[in-house]
């Protein structure tokens, strides 16, 4: 298994404005060591929908997470407001088939947020840990 095979995947779909530089400056100070971000860069939060993310987690991500910008800081006035909802039913269809211990996860961030990137891929990382722990157990 190589090393990338080894690693978490989390799929972050990141706003251009906020969310993606961010994690690109994240990148250079370091992700947490067993997660690999599968980074899916987005014009606008808003422009994230169910379709991308069921996808992602079809193409073998153990998790999403969604980096949108601050309420009312959305160049695109309220894109980033209908991320949540947007997510809740991509909860309801994992639940549906047995997969809700895959989590899917929006944060607000600013393009100086790194360290609550990193943060939030690492809450994200511990749940999928906890949930491939409880997978493998009798």
């Amino acid at each position: 298994m190589s090393a990338t095979n080894s690693k978490l995947k989390i799929a972050v779909f990141a706003c251009q404005r906020s969310g993606l530089i961010a994690v690109r400056e994240l990148e250079g100070n370091g992700l947490p060591a067993d997660v690999h971000a599968m980074l899916v860069e987005v014009p606008c939060g808003g422009t994230i929908d169910e379709p991308m993310v069921l996808k992602a987690l079809e193409q073998g991500a153990d998790g999403v997470l969604a980096l949108v910008c601050y309420e009312r800081s959305c160049q695109s006035l309220e894109g980033n407001s209908r991320v949540p909802a947007r997510l809740a039913n991509v909860r309801r269809v994992l639940a549906e088939i047995g997969l809700s211990h895959r989590p899917v996860e929006c944060r607000e961030v600013s393009a100086a947020s790194a360290v609550r990137c990193g943060q939030a891929l690492e809450e994200i990382a511990a749940v999928v840990r906890g949930g491939k722990q409880s997978e493998q157990q009798p």
